[in-house]
């Protein structure tokens, strides 16, 4: 279990405020910042090499058959596992 702000109360991580917080579990806790916009998936983690509209781009590409796997990977500067995942949507869903 681990303390969780309560969705739509607070958004400052270092609050402690007991009114702010419930005890949850980490899928809780997940859930909760997916639904007020705080999590750092996608295009707002710090180490994103895309953006919403390159990862909509390879998968559009790949569909149409526009070139394997590699070549949108050196198109996109990333490694071809990478565009693997995302076309086949384990990661960026």
């Amino acid at each position: 279990m681990e303390a969780c702000h309560k969705p739509g109360i607070c958004h400052n991580r270092a609050c402690c405020n007991h009114a702010h917080l419930y005890e949850g579990t980490p899928v809780e806790n997940q859930s909760d910042r997916l639904l007020d916009g705080t999590s750092n998936r996608g295009e707002r983690s710090g180490a994103a090499k895309l953006n919403n509209g390159s990862v909509s781009a390879i998968r559009c590409l790949y569909a149409l058959g526009v070139g394997t796997q590699t070549y949108l990977a050196s198109l996109f500067g990333i490694h071809n596992s990478t565009v693997s995942v995302i076309v086949n949507r384990k990661t960026w869903a």
